[in-house]
């Protein structure tokens, strides 16, 4: 996350960056400009849960970080 948000500024790149996570006790929780917690991603609602952010939050790239 770092990292992401390094290059971003380096290329001066405006947007946020959104963590999908089970818990906000992750350590990319705690850089995250905002953190959606979503199910486990072997749980049936985990699509549906991450797609629903990505349209209501006009999320224009994933990066699976696992």
């Amino acid at each position: 996350m770092r990292s992401f948000r390094h290059a971003m500024e380096h290329l001066n790149m405006r947007g946020k960056l959104c963590v999908a996570e089970a818990s906000r006790q992750t350590a990319a929780s705690q850089v995250a400009d905002e953190t959606f917690v979503v199910p486990l991603a072997r749980d049936q609602a985990y699509l549906p849960a991450l797609l629903e952010i990505v349209k209501a939050h006009h999320i224009g790239l994933i990066v699976p970080l696992t």
